[in-house]
């Protein structure tokens, strides 16, 4: 077996298994975003690129995606928005790992990865034409053209500039944080993305199905106003202590962990973790609630417990059968 497709493997294993050790690690508060210089939002995004079909296409569509996030956000959710968009790098071609993965993940769960978002050096990648050529087979929709396939993607990684930095040896980008030992709430930042993008953005949704209507379940509980902030402010310490006014804080890392591990494996046990975890929770806060009546409250526990099971246990699970 060739040495660096088995270190890539290893990789790719390593990054969840390393999230068992969450109990060890430090949560960060991110106050650092509230110190950066606020940079003022461009009238029009400037930059000098070469001929390349895919810039184009890139810069214009980051133009539109950057004015609209000018219209629907304050601006000081728009601070590392405008930070980034300062240097950011846009690479038209994924490298082996991100290919293997593809193939990988398109033959076990269908599921293909057009393009990312780097932290580390702020930069897009994309798939190449060719690149994406050779996924086609895989593809839900293999009609989709490759500009429609960045069209697509290009929002939700925007979301991701809009949401990332490294501080002190540490990735932060939206919920999600990466220290060279830890890799938490990917899969809660994800499907926050998802959601945010399906929210503001006409783009058809092909990723984080699940994800996002478990973000969605979460933001029932804290509020949309709020987690939006917390998402752009990348402070998930605040939006956990919020969590565990239903809960406690342990149960609510755990529940990270579990979001983190079905994200990635799709296991039914990791869901059911998941579920119990926002059922509990949002029955712990309608009892809480003054204004209605203990029995009122078990009722609409129910029914919110009746709502959740029906999708994840029902509907979903015909719409994978078809």
């Amino acid at each position: 077996m060739n040495d660096d497709i088995f270190n890539d493997i290893k990789s790719y294993i390593t990054i969840f298994t390393s999230s068992k050790e969450i109990n060890k690690y430090t949560l960060e508060r991110t106050n650092y975003a509230d110190k950066i210089t606020i940079f003022n939002a461009p009238a029009l995004f400037k930059r000098t690129y070469n001929t390349s079909d895919i810039l184009k296409i890139m810069t214009s569509e980051i133009r539109e995606i950057t004015s609209k996030f000018n219209e629907i956000f304050p601006p000081d959710y728009l601070q590392v928005l405008y930070k980034n968009l300062s240097n950011l790098k846009y690479i038209d071609n994924l490298d082996k790992r991100n290919m293997l993965g593809n193939y990988l993940s398109g033959i076990t769960r269908g599921g293909i990865t057009t393009g990312y978002y780097n932290s580390i050096d702020n930069s897009i990648h994309v798939l190449s034409v060719k690149q994406h050529k050779s996924l086609l087979f895989l593809m839900e929709d293999a009609t989709e053209t490759y500009e429609e396939a960045i069209k697509r993607i290009l929002p939700h990684e925007l979301f991701h500039v809009a949401s990332s930095m490294v501080h002190n040896g540490t990735i932060f980008c939206g919920f999600r944080q990466t220290n060279s030992k830890e890799n938490i709430a990917e899969g809660l930042n994800e499907g926050y993305t998802e959601l945010l993008t399906k929210r503001y953005f006409s783009v058809p949704i092909k990723a984080y199905k699940d994800e996002i209507i478990i973000s969605s379940l979460i933001e029932e509980l804290v509020g949309q106003s709020f987690m939006e902030k917390c998402y752009f402010k990348m402070d998930l310490l605040s939006l956990l202590e919020n969590l565990s006014t239903y809960s406690n804080l342990d149960e609510t890392k755990n529940f990270l962990i579990e979001m983190d591990y079905y994200s990635a494996f799709k296991k039914e046990e990791h869901l059911d973790n998941i579920l119990l975890f926002l059922i509990n929770s949002n029955r712990n806060k309608l009892l809480n609630d003054k204004s209605i009546t203990k029995s009122e409250a078990e009722l609409k526990a129910e029914e919110y417990k009746n709502r959740v099971v029906a999708y994840f246990y029902e509907t979903n699970k015909e719409n994978k059968t078809k």
